[in-house]
């Protein structure tokens, strides 16, 4: 039975299956912190007379921490009793937090947003000095897929929800930016498991 999976070069837990057949596990699954390091990152100093002119510098470095973390969520749950059960989906993938927000988590690693090969290359060389550890952003958009179970059986469909998370304290306040991305099926994000009518009982 599938416990882990490989993700950008981390090993990953893979959702439980279901108790018996029709009972779904649980969804969304609880986050998993796959990796967490001390990092260097830039605070931007809100726009002032001081800093437009050059008086004051706009960008300061501070220590703080990146953390990836990831969570599991069901996209489809299908039962098939005596005869065959098909579903169609749809989904979406990609980078889902705002464009704001995609902004301020790249300035955060002194990158211009939206640059985000380069975030990716930097993201890469802050999780791991490996370089099979990458990080894979992708613009949000909508995949629609046919799922089929056979009879007998029970079929949970998932996707995995992984974010990147920056954050540092500045003069007594905390500031946490994150960056979160849906997988998808081509690049193995999505898990289709299938448990027969005897899954979980024994």
């Amino acid at each position: 039975m599938l416990t882990t999976i490989e993700y950008q070069g981390y090993t990953i837990k893979a959702p439980d299956g279901p108790s018996e057949q029709g009972a779904f596990t649980a969804h969304p699954t609880p986050i998993q912190i796959v990796s967490q390091v001390d990092q260097q990152l830039v605070y931007t100093e809100p726009q002032t007379y001081e800093t437009v002119t050059g008086q004051k510098p706009a960008n300061e470095l501070v220590p703080g921490t990146v953390t990836f973390q990831c969570y599991w969520d069901t996209v489809a749950n299908v039962v098939a009793q005596d005869a065959q059960a098909n579903k169609s989906v749809q989904y979406t993938t990609g980078i889902t937090t705002t464009d704001s927000e995609t902004q301020k988590f790249s300035m955060t690693f002194g990158l211009d947003a939206p640059l985000l090969e380069g975030l990716k290359a930097t993201l890469s060389a802050t999780f791991s000095t490996e370089e099979t550890h990458s990080v894979s952003l992708t613009q949000t958009r909508s995949i629609t897929e046919s799922y089929t179970a056979l009879p007998g059986t029970t079929l949970q469909v998932w996707q995995l929800h992984a974010e990147y998370i920056a954050e540092f304290e500045k003069d007594g306040k905390t500031y946490r930016y994150s960056l979160a991305q849906a997988g998808s099926a081509d690049d193995g994000c999505v898990l289709a498991l299938t448990y027969p009518e005897a899954a979980g009982s024994g």
